[in-house]
């Protein structure tokens, strides 16, 4: 049997693993932010995040041990997450492309056993392995002119986070904190001994590499090339990397990896579930009680 758990500093360390670093630092920065663990059989293989304003609610994040898929566990865990939100007093859940563990492609297919509406949105998210991404010519041997993000000081972060501004462009999230990247498989692109461009990943829940921030301070492709042949060195040389995903990547080197490389780009979406169709169903429940009831009364 299947539980939801609220979760709190005496339990966290069970359900860590399934919880990127950004949702737990997001967890701590807002009051909306609500965390659970996903039990079975009083085991924890799983967590989801809902940030919570009523009438709305927002899944940001759910995921579940690949042992655990397959199951209906997930469809099972968001009816009773469904229910209990509406008893609060909350009219709608939504959700969008990147939030989930799993492909888009499971998630929507889990998305779909209930009420629900899609929005097209303009962000895209793609999915491949380290393997698949060395077989493109253009992206293997090692980088040129990269080095880790490790060795970068501040003020190169600095100086982007400030082109960014003066450009206008949203794409980066400042400031960029140690937490929101592995350090191994993200870099900065130098460029005339200044820092030109930057790519950050991140390890997320299972064998998942995620590339969250691929960003030039101007167009340059070769200098994206370049960071991305750093990330795919970095990703195979680590042995334990089963898959990778990229989102908020520039939409021309999507392009050009679904061409070449046939990975799968998945165009974003934001899905709104009518919470209110529970009080239909229960009232269906109880008016099919009430016929059972006076069919076999006396």
């Amino acid at each position: 049997m299947e539980f939801l758990v609220g979760i709190d500093q005496n339990n966290c360390k069970y359900y860590q693993d399934y919880l990127p670093v950004i949702i737990r630092r997001e967890f701590l920065a807002d009051e909306s932010v609500m965390l659970f663990g996903i039990d079975e059989d009083d085991t924890a293989c799983g967590a989801l995040a809902l940030r919570l304003r009523v009438p709305e609610a927002e899944l940001i994040w759910i995921y579940l041990a690949e042992d655990y898929r397959g199951r209906g566990i997930a469809q099972r865990i968001l009816s009773d997450l469904m229910s209990r939100l509406r008893d609060q007093g909350f009219d709608r859940l939504v959700t969008g492309e990147t939030q989930s563990g799993a492909s888009t492609g499971a998630f929507r297919a889990l998305l779909d056993a209930f009420p629900i509406t899609y929005e097209e949105t303009e962000s895209a998210i793609a999915y491949s392995t380290p393997a698949q991404l060395q077989q493109v010519k253009e992206l293997s041997g090692a980088a040129k002119s990269s080095v880790a993000l490790a060795k970068v000081s501040g003020g190169a972060l600095t100086s982007i986070e400030q082109a960014a501004v003066a450009s206008g462009d949203d794409l980066v999230t400042f400031p960029i904190e140690r937490s929101d990247y592995d350090e191994k498989l993200s870099c900065v692109y130098m460029k005339g001994g200044e820092p030109a461009g930057i790519l950050l990943a991140y390890r997320s829940a299972g064998k998942i590499a995620t590339i969250n921030y691929l960003y030039t301070v101007s167009p340059n492709p070769e200098a994206v090339l370049d960071m991305m042949r750093f990330f795919v060195a970095q990703a195979v040389s680590s042995g334990d990397l089963a898959f990778v995903r990229m989102i908020l990547v520039n939409e021309n080197l999507l392009g050009f990896l679904e061409k070449r490389a046939g990975v799968r780009v998945m165009r974003g979406f934001r899905a709104t579930v009518d919470l209110t169709y529970i009080d239909r169903m229960r009232r269906k429940a109880q008016l099919r009680l009430s016929f059972w009831e006076e069919e076999n009364a006396g």
